[in-house]
């Protein structure tokens, strides 16, 4: 088996009190026990057995869960920002191959409880409700940028999205949340500073990214889920086995080296409020092919921090000049 011994493995969650009135189990600590699932599938894969024995079973919640709390009294007693302040948190929580762990927290704005727990997810709103997708013109009238979506209405798009312009190529690094977060900031760098610069009737932005066989896998930071057939849909995502030895061409998993393999693989992030979507039944698995996403398709993304939101796809990027054409 390959040594992976100086891979970080990381996970981002949210602290906030409310969390605790749903999971008490979990107190203020938002899906930890999903935190806990992705962690170990994670150290399974880069062969971290130490991590394994410390993640697994209650014992191993338990000691996620205390190790979270001193974290984050320890931010609080030494940061000015923390105080008696009891608001939420975001903690970037990182480990290493013997389990070790460091945390990275700072404040985030708050969150309705629905955004964080939905029941169902809108369908998407009339066309004529939607914020305009096409480039924001300043002009003296208003000054400036002007956003006009806003975070406290559930049933409107508060996030602009941007397909990338080029695809990702699979592996470990887009499957795994590792601190190799490369193919992620090189997607952001494609198409981000332009969308922020044209769009600015949207105050968030994403980058939605797709692998090479055309087909749709996640944004930067969130999953994603579309509407198709009247019911929404989130790419699938196949994970690699943990015990396969690594071949010579690079590749994991069943079938690693043959012709094809990649069209049986599906990248992308098992992400802690995807498994919550579909335990839910919110969505069900779904290919999504870049050649079908038309500019103004409204979307849901989410991720283990901020929760859910509704977005808009834009039309720059991958979708400006009909340049979504996905392989088949």
């Amino acid at each position: 088996m390959t040594s992976h011994s100086d891979v970080a493995i990381f996970t981002s969650l949210r602290y906030d009190p409310q969390c605790a009135q749903v999971e008490p189990e979990n107190g203020p600590f938002y899906m930890l026990h999903l935190h806990r699932d992705r962690l170990v599938e994670s150290a399974r894969y880069f062969g971290f057995e130490s991590a394994i024995d410390r993640f697994e079973g209650k014992d191993g919640l338990d000691w996620l869960k205390e190790s979270l709390e001193g974290k984050v009294k320890e931010w609080k007693r030494q940061s000015e920002s923390g105080g008696g302040d009891n608001g939420p948190l975001k903690i970037r929580a990182i480990f290493t191959s013997t389990g070790y762990m460091t945390a990275e927290i700072s404040s985030v704005p708050s969150v309705s409880k629905e955004a964080l727990y939905p029941s169902t997810l809108l369908p998407p709103p009339p066309a004529s409700e939607l914020p305009s997708i096409k480039p924001f013109k300043p002009s003296a009238a208003t000054g400036g940028a002007l956003h006009t979506t806003s975070s406290s209405n559930p049933s409107q798009p508060t996030w602009h999205i941007t397909l990338d312009t080029q695809p990702t190529t699979s592996g470990p690094y887009n499957t795994f949340k590792t601190l190799n977060r490369k193919a992620y900031e090189e997607a952001r760098e494609r198409v981000l500073p332009t969308a922020r610069k044209e769009y600015q009737q949207y105050a968030n932005h994403e980058v939605l990214m797709y692998d090479e066989n055309g087909s749709a896998s996640e944004t930067s930071l969130c999953s994603v889920y579309f509407w198709r057939g009247g019911k929404w849909v989130t790419p699938p995502v196949t994970h690699l086995p943990y015990d396969v030895k690594k071949s010579g061409n690079g590749h994991h998993g069943p079938g690693a080296g043959q012709e094809g393999d990649k069209k049986m693989f599906r990248w992308g992030q098992r992400g802690t409020t995807r498994r919550y979507a579909l335990a839910e039944g919110l969505c069900k698995e779904e290919d999504v092919k870049t050649k079908d996403l038309k500019p103004g398709e409204v979307c849901w993304i989410s991720n283990g921090v901020r929760g859910f939101a509704m977005a808009v796809l834009g039309e720059g990027g991958g979708l400006a000049a009909g340049n979504n054409t996905g392989k088949e």
